[in-house]
């Protein structure tokens, strides 16, 4: 009989990683599309979705961040001027962007450079 893992070590015979980021990529992907046509609730949709993908592995300050910029969010719905609502909205989605970004390549799943010195083999 066959096992998804070794029972001996616990460690998992399927690398479930590349398909994270697979998903990630995806979920970037509709981000772009929505924010190109002004959609900030499907915007803001995924990337609770990618959140979502990253929270088992964020470190506690990651967390508080993520709760501190839907605090932010939050308050730039409550704008009653339409204009300046959309604006902030779009600067704290903006700033969200930008955080789960961060959290994604510190998780190593984000952009890597290539290193000249190093093998290209893994």
């Amino acid at each position: 009989m066959s096992y998804d893992y070794d029972e001996e070590t616990q460690k998992s015979k399927f690398d479930s990683g590349w398909f994270k980021v697979l998903r990630l990529q995806q979920n970037w992907d509709y981000i772009r599309r929505y924010w190109r046509q002004g959609k900030e609730e499907k915007i803001n949709h995924e990337m609770d979705i990618i959140w979502f993908e990253l929270e088992a592995d964020a470190k506690k300050e990651q967390r508080d961040k993520i709760i501190e910029i839907n605090k932010k969010l939050d308050e730039a719905r409550k704008i009653k001027d339409f204009r300046a609502m959309k604006t902030q909205v779009f600067k704290v989605l903006g700033e969200k962007w930008t955080f789960l970004a961060r959290v994604e390549k510190s998780q190593g799943l984000g952009k890597r450079y290539i290193d000249p010195t190093e093998d290209e083999l893994d």
